[in-house]
């Protein structure tokens, strides 16, 4: 059973360099990759309980959004939180939004994340454009 300095240690060994060689910057567990018409976001995210993380991805507006808990954050320093939830999506894997590193090999899951990360069909699944206005409610 792999612990959680195990699935971090995969993710930084097999995950990230094909997010950088695919353009991205920024620091585990936040990554973005900007362009003239704005950015792509990852963020990586562990169950605080163990043994699983979800990636969550985002597009962001070139000249940053405007959020009523943080204000205007800039691309450069925004992440897929940032954006409500309906503006962002998990990535899935066998019908779950889970990668559960107690159940498979973390080098395993460090792969197949890549393989949906660098995938530029996953980026068509959402849109930099959408309210952040509902954390208002």
């Amino acid at each position: 059973m792999a612990v959680r300095t195990e699935m971090a240690a995969a993710l930084k060994a097999v995950t990230i360099p094909r997010l950088r060689a695919a353009g991205f910057t920024g620091s585990f567990p936040h990554f973005r990759r900007v362009a003239e018409s704005g950015a792509d976001l990852i963020s990586f995210q562990f169950d605080r309980h163990g043994g699983s993380f979800v990636v969550e991805i985002a597009k962001y507006h070139p000249n940053g959004i405007v959020t009523p808990a943080r204000g205007l954050i800039a691309v450069s320093r925004a992440t897929a939180q940032d954006r409500h939830p309906n503006n962002r999506r998990r990535i899935l894997r066998g019908g779950s939004d889970w990668f559960d590193f107690e159940r498979e090999q973390p080098e395993v899951l460090a792969e197949a994340v890549a393989d949906e990360l660098v995938n530029d069909a996953i980026w068509l699944t959402v849109s930099r454009d959408g309210s952040e206005a509902p954390y208002l409610d």
